[in-house]
């Protein structure tokens, strides 16, 4: 009898842990370079979603997939599939595209705003039908100042996330006027504490994110979750600083 007890007690953790894995649900991030993991083989260069599963409990496994130099026209056209082999249904994924499909020097990956928005509608359109659960972010604002003054510098590709959130009735996490607002209250000097110009020989500063810069922005668009109360996501988060 004894032994019996032991075995039922053995099937019940069993089935309790399988539950409970089963309940697991996955945070999947895609975008371009401001997101993707970097520290590791970058020096002073950081993507914030690197700091993203901190703000989570053990309910969300938050997975980063994103690329250096990604856009809506090269996920579209390259990894799509793959990435969503690694979805389930009821997961969440978390897009931000528009900083490379905006430059025209890059052949690979610029769109024009037209084009952007059908790859973005199609995307989307590929992660609800395996019933996905999609966030829409727009790019990040960059620390563009001419005569110590702010400027934009993404144009109109922010507001073709903006449309295609609406469109395709998802989440959007406007992080592309969070920063910029964030920016503003920053001059240039104080802004380069959290962005990295990776390329100074360049005409076009190219600015990637340092440790600070991603846990700042990491807390932006957390915060930003919590705000709009995510059902399924914005319960889970727990840390914010």
């Amino acid at each position: 009898f004894a032994n019996m007890k032991k075995v039922l007690l053995g099937i019940f953790i069993a089935l309790g842990m399988s539950m409970m894995c089963s309940a697991q649900k996955s945070l999947i991030l895609i975008g371009d370079g401001t997101m993707a993991p970097h520290s590791l083989a970058t020096t002073g260069v950081y993507g914030w979603a690197e700091a993203m599963q901190q703000y989570f409990t053990d309910s969300i496994s938050v997975r980063n997939l994103a690329l250096t130099g990604e856009s809506a026209l090269t996920l579209y056209n390259g990894r799509l599939e793959e990435v969503l082999e690694e979805c389930q249904p009821q997961d969440f994924v978390l897009i931000q595209l528009g900083q490379n499909d905006l430059r025209d020097e890059y052949e690979t990956a610029y769109s024009s705003t037209e084009d952007m928005l059908k790859y973005m509608m199609a995307i989307v359109a590929k992660f609800q039908a395996k019933d996905v659960n999609v966030i829409l972010s727009t790019p990040l604002a960059q620390p563009f100042y001419k005569a110590g003054e702010l400027k934009d510098r993404m144009g109109s590709y922010p507001e073709v996330v903006r449309r295609a959130a609406l469109a395709k009735n998802v989440a959007l996490v406007d992080m592309e006027a969070i920063t910029y607002e964030w920016l503003q209250t920053l001059d240039e000097e104080a802004a380069h504490v959290y962005y990295k110009n990776i390329s100074p020989e360049s005409e076009r500063k190219e600015y990637l994110l340092t440790k600070a810069g991603a846990e700042k922005i990491c807390n932006l668009l957390v915060n930003n979750l919590k705000e709009q109360t995510i059902a399924g996501l914005a319960e889970h988060i727990r840390i914010l600083y």
